[in-house]
């Protein structure tokens, strides 16, 4: 199987469906909604994003062109409104699932970004620099006030979190743990950040794995 890839098999569980149409390059990122939401979201290789109704899954429902590069991730707001992606050529984009993907907001940061994840009030976007890219997507949405103790640029970014240890290498995956809040969850509305908590797991291009706590002044951090 050259480069990971082969055909399904009888020895594995076979798939429920297949999406073919309209995928012209490789996809390189996937999201998939909740359960009875039917959709998947897909990035490819040529900066498309595209959301796919399983009910109907012969082609897409809809099509966005964010980047000129690829799409390195995806993740579904837990409001199941909307969609972000980071691209390769350090764009962040906000599409609107109401609207077939139209872009609600875009923001470019000087790094080329490989991953995403979200909490619903921040998307953390990790990056070839070994930096990690904050997004108020609370406030570009206008789903409530910004979530850190200090409001973000204009354009929702927050000054990127570098890792002070000596580890500095591409991360390629980030999985929000665990999101906490006196009083209101991080990115709710009315919520100010002032008592917040996010851990994340961050792995790493040089095969290792990062934990990051944020919480009250500062961030704290392990490798392993």
């Amino acid at each position: 199987m050259e480069e990971g890839r082969g055909p399904w098999s009888a020895g594995v569980v076979q798939p429920e469906v297949e999406l073919r149409e309209g995928l012209e390059s490789g996809v390189w990122a996937l999201a998939a909604g909740a359960e009875g939401q039917h959709l998947i979201v897909t990035g490819t290789e040529e900066g498309v994003v595209s959301g796919w109704d399983t009910r109907r899954p012969n082609k897409p429902t809809w099509q966005t062109q964010v980047a000129q590069d690829y799409v390195g991730g995806l993740c579904l707001l837990p409001c199941g409104k909307f969609v972000a992606a980071a691209a390769a050529d350090g764009g962040l984009s906000l599409l609107d699932l109401r609207q077939a993907g139209a872009r609600l907001a875009h923001v470019s940061t000087p790094s080329s970004l490989r991953c995403c994840a979200t909490d619903g009030g921040l998307v953390l976007a990790g990056s070839d620099s070994w930096d990690l890219q904050m997004w108020d997507v609370a406030l570009m949405s206008a789903s409530g006030t910004h979530v850190g103790k200090a409001p973000p640029a204009p354009d929702g970014l927050y000054r990127p979190w570098m890792s002070r240890s000596h580890v500095s290498a591409p991360i390629n995956s980030i999985a929000v743990g665990m999101v906490a809040s006196m009083g209101q969850g991080v990115g709710g509305s009315g919520g100010n950040g002032e008592g917040c908590s996010v851990s994340m797991a961050l792995a790493l291009d040089n095969g290792s794995l990062g934990l990051v706590m944020a919480g009250g002044g500062g961030w704290s951090q392990e490798h392993f």
